[in-house]
């Protein structure tokens, strides 16, 4: 796979892991699974609105990786510029009510030229985020779907990150999925009031696990089997 990492996608990716330190302890355990540059697809568990910040920030290190997004995020000025300078991938967010019959479709062929291109593929197999400490993924369908159709040579990375989950950027002060906006100035209030460098910091882990051969014979099998093995991975 080519590396097709360029001098702004390196200072974008210095930033936000330079800031991000400062207020989080990230530790990341098995990482040695994705410093090579061969094709991957992330399955992440989604306890907060942070998590995927953090991780793309680090596989950038190595990298490009390619978020599978909902449109609205795509359509918010504020994002727009970051998700096209990373490629990101919009697709319909089903479970606010937007209707895509081919919504499937559209994504596994997005994720297939992102792949060809020399990109890395980060989906969320639950589709949102988290309404509760444990994940659970339901009748979604997308990782089970993308799975059967990925080339051999791709590899499939799990993704369990613990300790975000009661943060602000969790559901679980509110039941609600909070305000980016909003949460982002609060947190920048109180990092600016501890001084910055002298902030407690949020120990948060990312653990990596090469799940490609168990997710292709489960593939095979039926889509509920197949989410209750990456629930079991996520909760262990």
């Amino acid at each position: 796979m080519e590396n097709r990492l360029q001098l702004k996608h390196i200072i974008v990716a210095r930033m936000f892991r330079f800031f991000l330190r400062l207020r989080y302890k990230i530790v990341f355990v098995n990482d040695d699974l994705i410093e090579d540059t061969s094709p991957k697809v992330f399955f992440p568990n989604h306890p907060a609105l942070i998590d995927p910040i953090i991780l793309i920030s680090f596989i950038y290190k190595y990298n490009p990786i390619a978020p599978v997004i909902t449109g609205k995020y795509n359509k918010n000025t504020l994002f727009r510029p970051i998700l096209n300078l990373i490629k990101a991938i919009p697709i319909a967010d089903l479970s606010e009510g937007e209707r895509d019959a081919d919504v499937y479709v559209k994504f596994a062929v997005s994720a297939s030229d992102r792949l060809k291109s020399g990109h890395h593929v980060l989906l969320y197999p639950g589709g949102q985020l988290s309404d509760q400490e444990e994940e659970r993924l339901k009748n979604k369908q997308g990782a089970f779907r993308l799975t059967s159709e990925l080339p051999q040579d791709v590899r499939i990375i799990g993704v369990r990150s613990k300790g975000l989950w009661g943060s602000r950027w969790s559901r679980a002060e509110t039941g609600k999925t909070p305000d980016f906006l909003k949460v982002f100035l609060r947190c920048l209030g109180y990092l600016a009031l501890r001084g910055f460098f002298f902030c407690p910091k949020r120990k948060v882990t990312f653990e990596f696990a090469d799940l490609t051969d168990d997710l292709r014979k489960l593939s095979q099998t039926d889509r509920k089997t197949y989410n209750r093995f990456l629930e079991a991975f996520y909760n262990q």
